[in-house]
């Protein structure tokens, strides 16, 4: 298959009750990490009650979304403790949908640390380049396949250049009518609220993945289908204040947009470096101490993100990561 040229684009877990974030290196940001919680039943009235009216996060019960197709076509794993593979065999049979593919090449400095983003305190490297295009499906497979057999190659190099491709916040109508049968819409999402479905999305990619600090102006519920992903959220006023923060020790000079949505400016430059640092660094802009909420979601697993709560999303581990998210009200 001919590769297409892409158009550049300018631009729980038993986690601890409460703790302040510490490392070996001081930080002007002290925030205190708090568990999203498990809601104790996936029906509709409990969730109303304690994040949708509510406006709080939650991660519903363990399994919730385990039913959905999808957890069981669209990939695969040679034991239960290797990582998830894409699967090919039956994903191929589509490759010819077009869906939005987002290439980012990063430079990132070599440390003594762990390199991995499971590590909360790891220094995240913005992104060099960043560009968007639409693209036949069978573009991301056949790069995620090579990929794959690639991650065993290692670098002595003082400085790694990761190139990464995803499918990004893909219209489920654009998925052929078998792939959009794998992922119904869940009855919470039509029944919890007035039962408008404002948008929805899939995400496919390999770990580590990452979406930088926004809100969205709908509720939304991000359910895994494969793979890991760790969610961190902060208030609505709070993340204004990081945005604002951010942009004035960056002169001025940041994307311009609101926060609002997952916007193309803040997949490059120092907007993106300065949010990613807040959310996951040792050191951030100071906007006094705030809240921060934390959870990992894993396969057929979801997590309720209130309306206007800042968020950031990181596929974690290794291997496939995909999921599916509804915006609704």
């Amino acid at each position: 298959m001919k590769l297409l040229r892409f158009s550049k684009i300018r631009p729980p877990l038993s986690l601890p009750r409460t703790r302040l974030l510490s490392t070996s290196k001081p930080t002007n940001r002290p925030v205190s990490l708090l568990p999203i919680p498990v809601l104790p039943s996936s029906d509709i009235p409990t969730f109303r009650a304690s994040a949708f009216h509510a406006s709080l996060p939650a991660i519903l019960p363990r399994g919730t979304f385990s039913s959905l197709p999808a957890t069981k076509k669209w990939t695969t794993r040679a034991s239960p403790t290797s990582p998830t593979h894409f699967a090919l065999p039956y994903l191929e049979q589509y490759e010819s949908a077009i869906l939005p593919h987002e290439f980012t090449s990063t430079s990132t400095p070599t440390s003594s640390s762990s390199d991995s983003p499971d590590s909360p305190d790891q220094r995240s490297a913005p992104a060099t380049s960043f560009h968007r295009a639409d693209a036949p499906l069978g573009i991301f497979l056949a790069w995620a396949a090579m990929t794959s057999t690639s991650t065993s190659t290692s670098s002595s190099s003082p400085k790694r250049s990761t190139s990464r491709l995803t499918i990004s916040q893909a219209p489920l109508s654009s998925l052929p009518q078998a792939l959009l049968e794998d992922i119904p819409t869940p009855p919470l999402v039509l029944e919890a609220g007035k039962g408008d479905v404002y948008a929805d999305s899939i995400w496919l990619g390999l770990a580590p993945t990452s979406t930088p600090l926004h809100r969205d102006p709908n509720p939304n519920l991000l359910v895994q289908v494969a793979g890991r992903k760790r969610v961190r959220m902060v208030r609505p006023e709070v993340g204004g204040r990081v945005l604002e923060a951010v942009r004035a020790g960056d002169g001025g000079g940041g994307g311009g947009g609101s926060g609002r949505v997952r916007g193309e400016e803040m997949m490059v430059g120092e907007e993106r470096r300065g949010l990613e640092e807040w959310v996951w660094g040792r050191e951030g802009v100071d906007v006094g101490v705030v809240e921060m909420w934390e959870g990992e979601i894993g396969e057929g697993d979801g997590v309720f993100v209130p309306v206007g709560w800042w968020h950031a999303v990181r596929g974690v581990g290794e291997g496939a990561v995909a999921s599916v998210n509804w915006w609704f009200r």
